[in-house]
């Protein structure tokens, strides 16, 4: 009765469903077919069939045909995270199910170099749904986030550092962070942290990669980033005597602890610098109108960074250039956390 209704229904004719390869177990296969392929990593060998990488990679093809007697060395990669490529060739990306995100960002950056696309995208996945706060800065400080292979794995960081900010900076990645990402997080005005809290971590981070250097060294122009006026005078008081200000600036938040220049007097608050200051943002700009400089334009179907927007306005051109906002930087909003700008803008044509 299913087929009767699909052949009425569509004009294509009735519905067949895809063809699906069935997995075929690695270990199974080696013990029946004999294996015309070697891979040598560090002295050890894996071997494998060329027919089975062939369909999945052609640069796996082409090293085969070139290679030594069909006998192929691997010098970017461990014998263990290879050998679980291998294993999803043959049997599939469900087996990916039972390893950690560390493990499946190696297995992304193996099958990114050598082609293999249908492990690619179902290695994303995996790596989307298991980045947690107490892994997030290790997945932001892995090489595929840092090469820039993975805008929606770096958004999906931002937004769960955004919002589970206390979480995060307590896990052991925090301390794995190098200068320019710490710089990064203390300038967002998007954390939902106390500013003791996130001064206390900075504290344990100096110490953890100070080596023979003062803390105020290592700390750098950071310290100009965590907000003291916000603290409490107690909590302040702890913390002059940590190391992290020089005596200088330590003198001048306690003349002037409220009304200070040098560090800012504003709390951090999880919402938009598009809606606060009322920018011009693709991201999270859903409705019918834009604003920008406190102006409204219209909806820009396919929008670019780069150019100017114009409006007319009866008989006066308006033509302004927006800013780029926080959510443009890291492709993340508050508004749509965990990585969902990225398929907004992905929707949009943006990128």
């Amino acid at each position: 009765m299913v087929a009767r209704l699909s052949e009425r229904f569509s004009v294509a004719g009735p519905f067949v469903p895809p063809k699906v390869e069935p997995a075929i177990k690695r270990e199974t296969l080696l013990q029946n077919s004999k294996p015309d392929l070697v891979f040598l990593i560090n002295g050890q060998k894996i071997y494998a069939h060329t027919y089975m990488l062939s369909r999945k990679s052609k640069v796996f093809n082409v090293m085969g045909s070139f290679g030594n007697e069909n006998v192929i060395e691997i010098k970017d990669a461990s014998k263990d995270i290879f050998e679980l490529v291998l294993k999803a060739v043959y049997e599939g990306s469900e087996i990916f199910t039972m390893e950690g995100v560390l493990e499946c960002l190696d297995c992304f950056m193996i099958c990114h170099k050598y082609n293999i696309q249908e492990l690619e995208l179902d290695l994303l996945k995996f790596i989307l749904k298991k980045t947690t706060a107490n892994n997030v800065f290790e997945v932001l400080m892995s090489s595929g986030v840092q090469l820039g292979l993975l805008p929606s794995v770096k958004s999906k960081c931002w937004s769960v550092i955004e919002q589970n900010t206390l979480r995060a900076v307590e896990s052991s990645g925090f301390l794995l962070l190098d200068w320019d990402t710490l710089f990064e997080l203390l300038k967002n005005d998007r954390l939902t942290i106390s500013e003791f809290a996130l001064a206390h971590r900075c504290l344990d981070w100096v110490m953890s990669n100070k080596k023979d250097k003062s803390p105020t060294e290592v700390l750098g122009t950071a310290v100009y980033q965590i907000r003291f006026p916000v603290m409490t005078y107690s909590e302040f008081k702890i913390l002059s005597k940590s190391g992290l200000l020089r005596e200088g600036e330590r003198r001048e938040l306690m003349l002037n602890f409220r009304n200070n220049l040098t560090f800012l007097n504003a709390k951090r608050t999880n919402r938009c610098q598009c809606q606060k200051e009322k920018l011009f943002c693709p991201l999270c700009s859903t409705k019918k109108g834009f604003w920008i400089s406190k102006q409204p334009i219209l909806q820009h179907p396919r929008f670019s960074i780069s150019e100017d927007l114009t409006r007319n306005n009866n008989n006066n051109n308006i033509r302004t250039q927006h800013e780029i906002c926080i959510c443009q930087k890291y492709l993340s909003c508050p508004q749509f956390p965990n990585g969902s700008t990225f398929r907004i803008m992905r929707a949009k044509q943006l990128i």
